[in-house]
């Protein structure tokens, strides 16, 4: 028979998935949130498609992680949240109706940026402006406050958004409080609800799980480039 006390089991990081179609600033930000030192991990999955297309591949992944996890060799927990992120910018209502069928069915989280992304960082130095209502408008308001940067200005300057999440959330409510642009955003027959972000959702759900247990990131690209990351940040806020 064992003696002495008896070994406490690792608790497991929460899991997430995150697909989305920008692969350059999305992915970058998904990938700082990794950065900060939580109770989680996030996969990372950034391609160029349509928000139809990526909440198919989001349920897939979703289906094949499960799978994975039930098996007698698996060591890790499924994913406690899925997310397909999505700019609104050039697609049509009917791709966002089917993704949001299919997100529904699958119990995955439809998180819409409108125009695009910008909206979100904007929201970390300033109430994004109503003005703000087409990707061009978005994009020329971060380079302007100094949030993006390289080519295409599709780099976010981590220094301007760090330790400003609480800020963000509190400025796309402010901005989204409007029945009629809700009631759009809601029913997704019409995209005329810009500005406005999803993203308080994924960072509230996150920040649940907040500790200070380091974690690996799993980041799986169009390139399937996987960069683990350990650190010692604590706080989104």
């Amino acid at each position: 028979m064992p003696h002495g006390r008896p070994r406490a089991r690792r608790k497991r990081a929460c899991r997430y998935l995150v697909v989305c179609n920008g692969e350059v600033t999305e992915k970058q930000y998904f990938e700082y949130l990794n950065s900060l030192n939580s109770k989680y991990s996030v996969s990372i999955r950034a391609l160029k498609k349509d928000p139809k297309t990526l909440a198919q591949i989001a349920e897939e992944l979703r289906k094949r992680d499960k799978r994975e996890c039930s098996a007698p060799e698996g060591k890790s927990d499924p994913f406690k949240n899925v997310f397909v992120v999505t700019d609104v910018d050039l697609y049509l209502p009917a791709s966002f109706l089917e993704a949001k069928r299919i997100c529904k069915q699958a119990g995955i989280s439809l998180i819409i940026s409108n125009p695009c992304f910008e909206v979100w960082l904007i929201d970390h130095i300033q109430c994004c402006p109503m003005t703000v209502v087409e990707a061009e408008d978005a994009k020329d308001r971060a380079k302007e406050l100094g949030l993006t940067h390289g080519e295409r200005n599709k780099k976010i300057r981590l220094e301007r958004i760090d330790g400003k999440s609480d800020t963000a959330i509190a400025n796309a409510n402010s901005h989204m409080d409007d029945y009629n642009r809700a009631l759009k955003r809601e029913h997704l027959d019409s995209l005329g609800f810009a500005p406005w972000t999803d993203m308080p959702e994924v960072i509230e759900t996150l920040k649940k799980n907040m500790s200070l247990m380091p974690i690996a990131v799993n980041c799986i690209s169009s390139a399937s480039l996987c960069l683990p990351i350990m650190t010692d940040v604590l706080s989104l806020g």
